[in-house]
């Protein structure tokens, strides 16, 4: 079905976690009009259907590898941030269906910073540091809505998540990285993807950000 580099190792993901129920470009009710975006994947699981769109980090980045003493924080978040507006758009026609919607990031080119932890939470918004207790699990990072613009203005948007490749060269085996929106219309459930491999954020009732135990 893949087209993509991308798609084809997302897909390696849903064999491996035993996902077989998936349409690609298409919906499993209706076929699609073609004047119409369609988003990647409509996929059945046994605690949602769910929608999905892969986005590799293309062209538009490659002044990280030649910039990389010069680049800074807001331009790797507005970088990001854009292409996942872009991917947004693939939703809109089908948001009747009040399912999850999940992107999925994808930097098999390896460039420098912009699928980390770091980068990646601004999305949803600016965050402090403040001093944390050490005896905790809480990272200490606060989301608030004060960045503008932010993906906050898309609670379509259940998540978005980085796929990436455990012990690179050996046998291929992927895990997500899966950043949940803290006001989604449709939140993403954690058992779709929660293997002990996988990491989910999320944002508590205190709006601190901490990794779930999966």
């Amino acid at each position: 079905m893949s087209e993509t580099i991308s798609e084809n190792r997302f897909e390696c993901l849903l064999v491996q976690r035993k996902y077989f129920d998936v349409w690609y470009h298409d919906l499993p009710d209706r076929k699609i009009n073609k004047d119409e975006p369609i988003f990647d994947y409509y996929i059945r699981t046994l605690y949602s259907d769910m929608m999905v769109e892969v986005k590799e980090f293309g062209k538009t980045f490659n002044f990280l590898n030649h910039q990389i003493g010069t680049v800074e924080t807001d331009v790797l978040v507005k970088r990001s941030r854009r292409q996942i507006i872009d991917a947004s758009k693939q939703f809109k026609p089908y948001l009747y269906k009040k399912l999850p919607c999940l992107i999925v990031l994808d930097n098999w080119k390896g460039y420098p910073f912009i699928t980390e932890d770091v980068i990646l939470l601004q999305l949803w918004g600016e965050f402090g540091c403040p001093l944390i207790n050490q005896n905790d699990n809480k990272h200490g990072w606060i989301h608030t809505n004060k960045r503008r613009p932010t993906l906050l203005n898309y609670p379509s948007i259940s998540a978005i998540s980085v796929i990436e490749e455990i012990n690179p060269g050996k046998v291929l085996s992927m895990r997500l990285r899966i950043y949940h929106n803290p006001i989604a219309t449709h939140p993403l459930p954690l058992d779709i993807f929660r293997t002990e491999n996988d990491i989910h954020w999320k944002v508590d009732n205190n709006g601190q950000w901490y990794q779930v135990n999966t």
